[in-house]
C-alpha cells in the first residue's frame, strides 16, 4: 500500500512539476473570486447557466441566485433547485421537490410557478426550440412549450442518467454502464456519430466540434470522419481523481474539474496542460464541483467558498501569488531573463527549485579475475622435453568470474517549482531598480547595492530617493533623501565616489537628460541643467518652478526638447525659460497622475486617459485604465508591461493583444423603481405625476472586474427641451429624478469601458401624466356638464324669477370652470408646473382675457326679468 502511494505521488510531482515550469513562464490566469455569502446568500451552487442579455443565474439552495456583475439578487422556491434552462422570457428549474419557471424579470419578488411537482430530484435540463426536457437519476420527462400542463414520461431505466444535452438539435443521454445513447422519439437508440467506447461526457465547442470524455479518463475529439485520442500529459494522474465536469474553453482549450487538485485546462491539439488552476493560483478552494463557459470565453467554477471566475483568454498573467514575496511590492524589472521584485523589506528573484529524493540502489555486477596458478608435475617424467612442455602449460592463465554488488546515489527529480527568494544582503525598503550597463543596481533606503546572483554588496551608504545611470559612461547619480546628490564612477572594476555635485542641496526626485545630452534635476521648486563633460561638471543653471504644493516634478523628453510635468500642466525649456506649454494640454488634457517606470519611461493620467506609449508623452496607452490603481509600470519586453496594482498584486499584459479582449458589450435597463418599489415597464411605460420620483439602473455585466465601466445618461422631453449628457462616472448606472412634470420624455444611457469603447443603450421612452381631474379631457367633460347647466340657467332665467338663484349660481359655476379650463390648457402646453409664480401669473393673465367674455356673461345672467322686459320694450320704442 505504502508503494502505491508512494508511486502516485511520484507521478504527481513529475505532472506538477512540468506544470510549474510552463506557469512560471506565462505567469497564472487573471482569476476574480466572489462570495454570494457577504450577501447573505447560501455559497451552495449546482449548476451555472448565462441568459441572453448576460446576466448569470446559478441554482441555489435557497433558490435561484442571479448577478450582473454589481448586484446579487435571489429569487425564493419552496425547495433547492439542482438545474437550469433558458426559454425567451423564462427560466426552467428543477431540483428537490418537482420542476417549475420563474420569469427572467430581474425582480427579487419573481415568482415561482409549479409544473411538476410529482416527480422528485430533478437534476438535468435542457430546453429545444418547443420543447423541454428534464429528468432525475432514472426517468426521462418532457413537455411542449406551448402547453406545459401535459407531461409525458419519454423513458424510463433501471441504470443512472448521467448527462443531458443537445448537440447539433439531437438529445444525447449518458446511462452509466451503457454509454451514449440518443433520443428518437420515446426511444433511446445508438447514436450516428463516431464516439469512443464508455463515452462519460460528450460537448461541443463554439465551432461545432465534439469532445468526449470516457470512463477510462481518455479524451477523444472529432478530426474529419473519425475520433483522436488526445495525448493529454496528465492522463496518468487525471485517472487517479474524480472528474465533475469537462468543458470547452475555446476551440483550442478544454477544462477538466475534479474535487481535489482544482482544474486542469489542457490545449486540444497537443494534449499539453496550459496550467492547473487551484489554491496556488488564486482559488479559494480545490474542491471544484461544477464549472461552465460564458460568452466571454471565462471559466465558472462552482466550490465551498463560492464562486470563481477565471479568463484564461485575457492577455493578463498574475505573478505575485508565488510565494515567498513579502512587503509591499513597488517595482519590477527583468534581468538576464530573470524577474527582480523589489519591496518595501528587500530585493526578489523569481527562481527554480528543484526538489529531489536521494536514493541508494546496489547494483549487482559480474567482474572477471585473472590468476596465475602453478601446476605440480609428477617426476616419473624425466625427459628433458617433456619436463619443459608440463612447464609451459603451466604457466598459462585462466579466466575466472565473479559477482559484486555496488553503492549507487540516485537523485531523483521529484518537482519544480518557482518561488521568489529574497537577495542576500538588502534589508531595507527598496525604491529604485536599475540595469545599467549589464550590472544590477538597487538604491535602498540603506544604500545603493549591487546584485550578483542571489547575493549582493554595498557600493555607497546613503538613503536613496532615485537614481540615474548616464548612457555610454560609467557615471551614476545617486539623489538621497538628506537632499544630497551623489555621483559614482565604475572604473577599474569597481564603483567610486566622485562627489562633482557636492554642495547642490535639495530634494531630487527624479533625474534625466534631455534630447542635448544635458542632465536636468527635478528638485521641490527648482530645475537644474547640468552640462557633464567626462567626469567633470562644466555648467549648472538653476530655474525656478512654480510648485506651492510640492507636486512631484517629472520630466520626460518630448519632440526633440525637454518636457517638465506636475498636476499644474506641462512645462517646455525653451530659449533658457521655463514656459507653460497650453497646445499639449489641450491635446491631452491636464495631468492628474504620473507613473515613473524604471527606464526613465513616463506615463501621464489624464483623469480618463493613460499617454506615455513608447516613451512618446502623445501616445495612448489606454491597458493601464484596466487598473483601478496602477503604482508601478515598466516595460518586460516587446509590448508586454509588468504592472504592480494598488492592491499589490504584479501583472504582466500583453499591450498588443488588448485589442482582442472582447467582454460584454450589451447595456440593458434593469429595473424602474418609484417611491414604492419597483414597478414593471415595457417599451411605453406610463407613470402617473404624483409618483414621479423615479430611478431607472442599467446594467452592463463584467464578471472579470477589469473593464471598469463608467456610464453616462441624459433626459430628453419630446417638447424640445434636453439635458446634458452626464459626467462619466461609475455609479451613473444608476439614474434618479424627483418629482418630473408632465410630458413624454426619453432617457438614454451608455458606457464606456478602460479601452475607451463607448456602447449605447436602447433609448428607453415614457410619460408622466397628471391625475385624471388634472387633465384636458376632464376639464372638456366639466366645460360640457356646466356648459349645460349654462344653458339651463339661461331657460330658468325666463322663468320671471321663479329660479333666479339657481340661475345664477348655475351662471358663476360654469364661468369658473371656463377659466380653469383654459388655465389647465396653457399649463399643459407650456409645461409650467415646475414655477408656481409663473402659474400665478398665467392665470392671472388667462383671466384677464376671459374678463369680457365673463363681463357680458355675468350681465346677462344677472339681468331680472323686469330689466329684460324693460329693456325689450325700450328698443321697440326706438
Amino acid at each position: 500500500m505504502r508503494t502505491l502511494i508512494f508511486k502516485t505521488l511520484v507521478v504527481m510531482y513529475a505532472i506538477l512539476a512540468s506544470t510549474a515550469l510552463l506557469n512560471a513562464q506565462s505567469g497564472s490566469y487573471f482569476i476574480a473570486n466572489y462570495n454570494p455569502g457577504e450577501q447573505n446568500f447560501d455559497n451552495t451552487n449546482y449548476a451555472v447557466l448565462q441568459d441572453g442579455r448576460g446576466v448569470m443565474h446559478f441554482a441555489n439552495r435557497q433558490g435561484v441566485l442571479h448577478f450582473d456583475g454589481n448586484s446579487w439578487w435571489l429569487s425564493s422556491t419552496p425547495y433547492s433547485i439542482f438545474c437550469l434552462a433558458e426559454a425567451n422570457d423564462k427560466i426552467f428549474v428543477g431540483g428537490r421537490e418537482g420542476f417549475g419557471m420563474i420569469p427572467k424579470s430581474g425582480l427579487e419578488e419573481a415568482s415561482y410557478t409549479i409544473i411538476d411537482s410529482v416527480h422528485r430530484d430533478i437534476s438535468k435540463c435542457l430546453v429545444t426550440d418547443s420543447r423541454v426536457y428534464y429528468s432525475d437519476d432514472h426517468r426521462l420527462y418532457s413537455f411542449y412549450l406551448s402547453n406545459p400542463g401535459i407531461i409525458d414520461t419519454i423513458y424510463t431505466t433501471s441504470e443512472e442518467i448521467l448527462d443531458l444535452i443537445e448537440v447539433n438539435n439531437k438529445i444525447y443521454l449518458t446511462l452509466n454502464g451503457i454509454g451514449l445513447k440518443e433520443l428518437r422519439g420515446k426511444e433511446l437508440q445508438d447514436p450516428f456519430i463516431i464516439e469512443p467506447a464508455g463515452t462519460y461526457f460528450i460537448r461541443q465547442s463554439p465551432s461545432g466540434r465534439l469532445l468526449f470524455f470516457t470512463d477510462a479518463k481518455d479524451i477523444y475529439t472529432d478530426v474529419h470522419d473519425s475520433i483522436a485520442n488526445i495525448n493529454f500529459d496528465n492522463r496518468e494522474y487525471l485517472a487517479d481523481l474524480d472528474v465533475t465536469e469537462i468543458v470547452w474553453v475555446s476551440d483550442s482549450l478544454i477544462a477538466v474539474s475534479t474535487l481535489s487538485v482544482g482544474i486542469f485546462v489542457v490545449n486540444a491539439f497537443t494534449g499539453e496542460t496550459d496550467q492547473i488552476v487551484d489554491y496556488d493560483t488564486g482559488l479559494p478552494d480545490n474542491q471544484i464541483s461544477h464549472i461552465a463557459i460564458d460568452r466571454a470565453g471565462e471559466i465558472w467554477a462552482i466550490h465551498g467558498h463560492g464562486l470563481s471566475v477565471i479568463s484564461p483568454n485575457l492577455p493578463l498573467r498574475t505573478f505575485s501569488h508565488y510565494p515567498g514575496l513579502s512587503g509591499t511590492l513597488l517595482m519590477a524589472l527583468t534581468f538576464q531573463d530573470q524577474l527582480i521584485i523589489g519591496t518595501s523589506t528587500g530585493v526578489f528573484r523569481l527562481a527554480k527549485r528543484r526538489k529531489v529524493r536521494e536514493s541508494v540502489e546496489y547494483d549487482r555486477v559480474r567482474i572477471r579475475i585473472s590468476s596465475n596458478e602453478e601446476v605440480v608435475e609428477k617426476k616419473r617424467i624425466r625427459g628433458l622435453f617433456k619436463r619443459k612442455k608440463k612447464k609451459e602449460e603451466a604457466k598459462s592463465s585462466q579466466t575466472r568470474y565473479k559477482y559484486v554488488y555496488r553503492k549507487r546515489i540516485v537523485e531523483e527529480e521529484i518537482s519544480v517549482h518557482h518561488e521568489f527568494e529574497k537577495i542576500k544582503g538588502i534589508e531595507a525598503k527598496t525604491v529604485n531598480l536599475l540595469n545599467y550597463n549589464n550590472q544590477l543596481l538597487a538604491g535602498t533606503v540603506h544604500g545603493v547595492y549591487i546584485i550578483d546572483g542571489d547575493t549582493s554588496h554595498l557600493i555607497e551608504e546613503v538613503p536613496v530617493l532615485n537614481m540615474y545611470g548616464l548612457p555610454n559612461k560609467n557615471l551614476l547619480f545617486v539623489s538621497t533623501i538628506d537632499e544630497e546628490v551623489r555621483t559614482l564612477a565604475y572604473r577599474h572594476s569597481e564603483w567610486r565616489s566622485l562627489n562633482i555635485l557636492e554642495g547642490l542641496n535639495d530634494y531630487i526626485v527624479q533625474i534625466t537628460l534631455d534630447p542635448d545630452e544635458n542632465v536636468w534635476l527635478c528638485g521641490a521648486d527648482s530645475l537644474y541643467r547640468l552640462e557633464i563633460e567626462g567626469y567633470h561638471l562644466n555648467d549648472v543653471e538653476v530655474y525656478n518652478f512654480e510648485n506651492p504644493h510640492f507636486d512631484r516634478i517629472y520630466s520626460v523628453n518630448y519632440e526633440g526638447e525637454i518636457l517638465f510635468i506636475n498636476t499644474s500642466g506641462y512645462y517646455s525649456y525653451i530659449d533658457r525659460q521655463i514656459v507653460r506649454n497650453y497646445e499639449l494640454e489641450k491635446d491631452i488634457g491636464r495631468p492628474k497622475r504620473c507613473v515613473l517606470g524604471s527606464d526613465g519611461e513616463l506615463l501621464v493620467n489624464t483623469g480618463s486617459s493613460w499617454y506615455g506609449a513608447d516613451k512618446d508623452i502623445s501616445n495612448t496607452l489606454n491597458f493601464l485604465s484596466l487598473f483601478k490603481d496602477p503604482q508601478y509600470v515598466a516595460k518586460a519586453e516587446g509590448q508586454k508591461f509588468w504592472v504592480i496594482s494598488g492592491s499589490n498584486d504584479l501583472y504582466k499584459i500583453n499591450a498588443d493583444e488588448i485589442s482582442s479582449i472582447t467582454s460584454n458589450e450589451a447595456i440593458y435597463l434593469k429595473e424602474v423603481r418609484d417611491n414604492d418599489g419597483r414597478i414593471s415597464f415595457d417599451a411605453d411605460l406610463e407613470v402617473n405625476q404624483e409618483k414621479s420620483s423615479l430611478t431607472f439602473e442599467f446594467a452592463s455585466p463584467d464578471y472579470s472586474g477589469i473593464y471598469q465601466k463608467q456610464y453616462q445618461f441624459r433626459l430628453t422631453n419630446t417638447s424640445g427641451t434636453q439635458s446634458p449628457w452626464s459626467p462619466w462616472s461609475i455609479t451613473n448606472n444608476v439614474v434618479s429624478y424627483q418629482f418630473l412634470p408632465q410630458g413624454t420624455y426619453i432617457l438614454e444611457a451608455r458606457f464606456k469601458n478602460a479601452l475607451g469603447k463607448v456602447i449605447n443603450a436602447a433609448p428607453f421612452k415614457f410619460s408622466v401624466v397628471p391625475p385624471y381631474w388634472k387633465r384636458p379631457w376632464f376639464y372638456i367633460l366639466e366645460l360640457g356638464f356646466f356648459g349645460s347647466m349654462l344653458f339651463l340657467s339661461f331657460y330658468l332665467n325666463r322663468g320671471k324669477g321663479k329660479y333666479t338663484i339657481v340661475s345664477r349660481l348655475l351662471g358663476f359655476l360654469t364661468l369658473i370652470l371656463v377659466v380653469e379650463f383654459f388655465q389647465t390648457i396653457a399649463e399643459y402646453k407650456f409645461e409650467t408646473n415646475e414655477s408656481p409664480v409663473i402659474n400665478f401669473f398665467l392665470q392671472a393673465f388667462i383671466a384677464l382675457l376671459i374678463l369680457p367674455v365673463e363681463g357680458i356673461l355675468r350681465k346677462h345672467l344677472t339681468k331680472k326679468p323686469e330689466e329684460k322686459k324693460q329693456l325689450e320694450e325700450e328698443k321697440e320704442q326706438i
